[in-house]
C-alpha cells in the first residue's frame, strides 16, 4: 500500500497505471496497460489546464480514465468526464467498470457504481460519467479533475463549458478538452487558436498521425513512393512503413479517397481544422512583410499599419463595424488601397462609446486622403454615423438610395451607412471571397484570423467566434466596389510605379489618356442622370 502511494504524482502517475491496470489491445486481447508514446507525452507534458488536438484511436480518453482513477484510489477526488453522446458516454462507463474489474491486486471497494458514478469507500472520491447538457453543475458543485472528451462534437459548447469551468477550482483543478477537429469558426477552434497564441491558461497539445508508433506496416520489397509520397517524406520524415500504412488504409477504410483519410488522420493543426469543416474564406492567408506593424494612435485601442501609406496619389476604402464600448464586442477599422488591394490598416477597440468612435474613424478617414467611408448601419453605427456626418464630406460617406412613391411621385429616400441584414450579408460574403480570391493582400493576424474561423454554422448564420474584422472587410470591399466603379478615370494599378517617398508617387498615365478617361466618365455620369430625372 506504502508503494502504491509513493507512485502517485502530478506530473506523472504512469507507473501506477502500468502496474494497477490491464486493457484490451486493438486485436481484442487483454494486455498489461503499457502507455503508447502518445500517451507517453501527455503524462509528462500535462498542466493541469490541457487542450489535446489529435487523431482519432489514438490512446488519450484511455490514459485520461485511467488517471483519474488513480487519483480517485489514492486522495480525495471529485472527478467527471463528459462525452458528446449518449452512446460514447455508455462505452466510458463501460471501460471505467472494466479497469476495475481486472484490476491487479486488492480491488477498491465501492460505495455506489451504477449507470453515470463510480464511488470509492474509502477516499469518498467518485467519477461521473455523463452526456454534455445532461447534467448541470451548480454553485456548490466541486470538481477536481475535468475532461471533457470530443469537446468540438458538443452542442453548445461554450455555454456547457463555461458551466462546468466554474465549478473547478481555478489555482488547484484540473482540466482537459480533448478532441478531434469538428470545423473551423466553431467555438472548440477559436479556444484552441487562443491556446497557441498563448492569450490563455490552457496549454495546446496536438498528435498528428504521423506521431503515433502503432501506425506502421510492412514495406513490400517492391515499394515505390510516388511524387506526393516523396513531399510527405521530405516535409514529415515519414518512413516507408509509414507510406505504406497510409496506403492501405486509403485503399481499405477509404475506397481511395485521401480527403476522407486526411479528415480523420491529420498531419496538421491547419489540415485538421481545414479538412474537418470549411470556413467561408477557405484558403486566406496572411502575407507576411516587415512593412507591416504596430503603429500607435492617439485614440488608443490596437492599431496595425502598413509603411508608405498613405501615398498622396493613391485612394482608399475604410470599412467599419460598431460596438457599444462595454468591452463584450468590437469596434473596427479596416483600410484598404484602391490601386493595390493592399490592406493598409487595422484597428480595433472594445472599450469606445460610439460618439468617441467615429471621431476615430473621421481622424483614419481624413488621414487616408479623405476615404470613402462605409458604416455598418445597425445599431450603434446609426449613432457613429450622426456623428460622422457633422464632420465629414457626405460625398465620401456611403449611402443607400430607395425610391417611395409620394403622390404618384417617386421620391429618393437616402440612409446613410451600409444596413446587415439576412438578405445582405451572403451577399456582402461573396463579395469578400471574390475580392479575397481577386484583389486584396491580408496582412493583418486578427484579421487573417477571423477570417479563417468564419462559418456557416447548423441553424444557417454566418458568422464566427468573433467577426468584427471580417465584417469591417466587408464593408471595404463594398467600398471597393463603389470606388472602382466611381474611379475610372484613374491609372490602372499597373500604371502605378514604387513609391519614391511616402508623399509622392509617379506615374506612366499621359494627359490624353486622363482627359478621355474623364470624357467618358462625364458621359457615365450624363445617362445617369438622365436614367434618375426619368425615375
Amino acid at each position: 500500500k506504502e508503494e502504491r502511494k509513493k507512485m502517485i504524482n502530478i506530473r506523472n502517475v504512469r507507473p501506477a497505471i502500468e502496474k494497477l491496470f490491464v486493457i484490451p489491445n486493438k486485436a481484442g486481447e487483454v494486455v498489461p496497460f503499457k502507455l503508447n508514446n502518445i500517451q507517453i507525452d501527455i503524462d509528462a507534458s500535462r498542466t493541469g489546464r490541457d487542450d489535446i488536438l489529435k487523431f482519432r484511436q489514438g490512446g488519450a480518453t484511455s490514459y485520461i480514465m485511467a488517471y483519474f482513477l488513480v487519483e480517485c484510489m489514492y486522495t480525495y477526488t471529485r472527478a467527471v468526464m463528459i462525452a458528446h453522446d449518449k452512446e460514447h458516454t455508455e462505452r466510458l462507463l463501460a471501460r471505467a467498470q472494466f479497469y476495475l474489474q481486472k484490476m491487479k491486486g486488492v480491488k477498491p471497494r465501492l460505495r455506489k457504481s451504477n449507470d453515470q458514478e463510480i464511488v470509492f469507500q474509502k477516499t469518498h472520491s467518485s467519477l461521473y460519467i455523463g452526456t454534455a447538457g445532461s447534467r448541470q453543475f451548480g454553485r456548490s458543485d466541486t470538481i477536481t479533475h475535468l475532461h471533457c472528451s470530443e469537446v468540438a462534437f458538443w452542442k453548445n459548447a461554450k455555454d456547457l463549458c463555461k458551466g462546468l469551468f466554474q465549478a473547478v477550482p481555478h489555482q488547484t483543478g484540473i482540466i482537459i478538452k480533448e478532441s478531434t477537429a469538428n470545423g473551423m469558426g466553431t467555438w472548440h477552434h477559436h479556444q484552441y487558436i487562443k491556446a497557441l497564441q498563448g492569450t490563455s491558461r490552457f496549454k495546446p497539445h496536438f498528435y498528428g498521425w504521423q506521431d503515433f508508433d502503432e501506425y506502421q506496416s510492412t514495406t513490400p520489397k517492391n515499394f515505390i513512393p510516388t511524387p506526393d509520397e516523396i513531399e510527405l517524406m521530405l516535409s514529415f520524415g515519414l518512413s516507408t512503413s509509414k507510406l505504406q500504412f497510409r496506403r492501405e488504409k486509403i485503399a481499405d477504410d477509404f475506397d481511395g479517397d485521401e480527403d476522407a483519410f486526411r479528415q480523420e488522420y491529420p498531419l496538421t493543426i491547419k489540415e485538421a481544422f481545414i479538412l474537418s469543416g470549411g470556413s467561408l474564406f477557405e484558403g486566406v492567408e496572411r502575407t507576411e512583410t516587415s512593412r507591416w506593424s504596430k503603429m500607435f494612435s492617439p485614440h488608443g485601442g490596437a492599431c496595425f499599419a502598413l509603411k508608405d501609406h498613405p501615398m498622396k496619389v493613391a485612394h482608399y476604402v475604410l470599412g467599419s463595424d460598431t460596438a457599444g464600448g462595454t468591452g463584450r464586442d468590437y469596434s473596427t477599422i479596416q483600410i484598404f488601397c484602391v490601386e493595390t488591394g493592399e490592406q493598409v490598416l487595422e484597428y480595433r477597440t472594445n472599450t469606445k462609446k460610439p460618439p468617441e468612435f467615429a471621431n476615430v474613424v473621421v481622424y483614419f478617414g481624413l488621414k487616408y486622403n479623405t476615404a470613402y467611408i462605409v458604416v455598418e448601419s445597425n445599431q450603434h453605427g446609426l449613432s457613429v454615423l450622426s456623428v460622422i456626418r457633422e464632420q465629414y464630406t457626405s460625398g465620401r460617406i456611403y449611402k443607400e438610395v430607395r425610391y417611395q412613391k409620394v403622390n404618384s411621385i417617386l421620391r429618393p429616400i437616402i440612409n446613410y451607412g451600409l444596413k446587415m441584414t439576412a438578405v445582405s450579408k451572403p451577399f456582402i460574403v461573396g463579395l469578400i471571397q471574390k475580392y479575397l480570391r481577386d484583389v486584396l493582400t491580408i496582412y493583418g493576424i486578427q484579421t487573417a484570423t477571423e477570417l479563417q474561423e468564419f462559418t456557416e454554422t447548423e441553424s444557417g448564420k454566418l458568422e464566427g467566434p468573433v467577426d468584427d474584422l471580417v465584417i469591417g472587410v466587408g464593408c471595404a470591399c463594398v467600398g471597393l466596389q463603389k470606388e472602382t466603379q466611381r474611379l475610372a478615370l484613374l491609372p490602372s494599378r499597373s500604371e502605378i510605379k514604387e513609391p519614391v517617398d511616402k508623399n509622392a508617387r509617379e506615374t506612366s498615365c499621359t494627359f490624353e489618356d486622363i482627359m478621355s478617361r474623364i470624357k467618358a466618365k462625364r458621359e457615365q455620369d450624363w445617362f445617369e442622370d438622365q436614367h434618375a430625372a426619368i425615375l
